[in-house]
C-alpha cells in the first residue's frame, strides 16, 4: 500500500507526465488471461463428492472384511477362490480410499489458500449467484479480469469519453475487493475530492485493475487444479465400480 501511496504522490506532482503514460500503459501490456466462474462452488461439491465416496467405500470395506472372515475356515475350493477375489477388491478399495483421502488434503488445502485471497466460500458463492444479474460496472469488472484486450477496451472507453463517473463506479468495486489497503485507506480513496485531476483518477483505476487481473489469475489458476483433481478422482471412482459390479449369472434373465 506504501508503493501505492509513493505512485500517487509522483503523480500529482507531475500531471503532464502521468498523462503521457497513462495513455501509453493503456496500449502496452502483456495479455494475461483470467476467468472467475464458479470456482467457490466447484471446491464445495468437489469435497461433498470426496466424502460421498468414502463413506461408500468405507461401508462395502467393512462388508468385504466380513464376508472374508466368514470364509477363513472353509477350505473347500469354491470359498478359496472367493477369498483371493475378496482380498484383491479389499486391496482396491484400501488403495481408492487412501486417494481420497489425499484428494481431501489437497482441497482443504485449495480451500484454506482460496479463502485467504477471496473470502469465505459463502460469500463467493453469493457473489457468483448474483452475477447473473450484472451491472455495466459488473461486466467491467469482469472484462478487465478476462483478458488484458477486453480490459484495455474498458480502459479505452473511459479515458477517450473522459467518463468519471463510469471509472469511480469501477474503483469503488475494486477498492471493496482489494487486500492491499485497510479501512482507513479504502475510505480514503473511495472519497477523493473533486478537484482531484481525472487522469490521477484513471491512473488510480490502472493499479487496482491490474492487481484485480492478478487475482483472477490465481481464481483460474485454483479452478483448473481442482477440475484436474476431480477429473482423476472420477476415473479411480469408476475404475473401483466397474471392478466391483457383480456379473450375472449365464442364463440370467431381468
Amino acid at each position: 500500500m506504501r508503493a501505492l501511496l509513493i505512485v500517487m504522490i509522483l503523480i500529482c506532482a507531475f500531471p503532464s507526465y502521468s498523462q503521457a503514460q497513462t495513455k501509453t500503459q493503456s496500449t502496452h501490456k502483456s495479455p494475461v488471461a483470467a476467468k472467475n466462474a464458479g470456482t467457490a462452488q466447484i471446491i464445495h461439491q468437489t469435497e461433498i463428492t470426496l466424502q460421498a465416496h468414502q463413506q461408500a467405500l468405507e461401508l462395502e470395506k467393512k462388508a468385504t472384511e466380513k464376508k472374508l472372515a466368514r470364509l477363513a475356515a472353509k477350505n473347500q475350493k469354491s470359498a478359496q477362490a472367493n477369498r483371493e477375489q475378496l482380498k484383491n477388491r479389499l486391496k482396491a478399495l484400501e488403495a481408492t480410499l487412501k486417494s481420497i483421502k489425499r484428494d481431501t488434503k489437497t482441497v482443504a488445502a485449495a480451500r484454506n489458500d482460496y479463502q485467504k485471497k477471496f473470502g469465505s466460500l459463502v460469500s463467493v458463492q453469493a457473489q457468483e449467484k448474483g452475477a447473473k444479474k450484472q451491472s455495466l460496472s459488473q461486466r467491467d469488472i469482469l472484462a478487465i479480469e478476462v483478458s488484458e484486450s477486453s480490459k484495455s477496451a474498458v480502459m479505452a472507453e473511459i479515458l477517450n469519453k473522459t467518463d468519471e463517473k463510469r471509472l469511480m463506479q469501477i474503483v469503488t468495486i475494486l477498492i471493496d475487493h482489494t487486500g492491499t489497503m485497510d479501512s482507513a485507506e479504502k475510505e480514503y480513496w473511495r472519497n477523493l475530492p473533486p478537484s482531484t485531476p481525472f487522469e490521477h483518477r484513471f491512473r488510480l483505476l490502472e493499479i487496482l485493475a491490474t492487481e484485480r487481473q492478478k487475482l483472477a489469475a490465481l481464481e483460474r489458476t485454483c479452478k483448473s487444479d481442482i477440475q484436474q483433481l476431480n477429473k482423476h478422482h472420477l476415473t479411480e471412482w469408476e475404475k473401483v465400480n466397474a471392478k466391483g459390479t457383480p456379473r450375472k449369472p449365464k442364463g440370467h434373465r431381468p
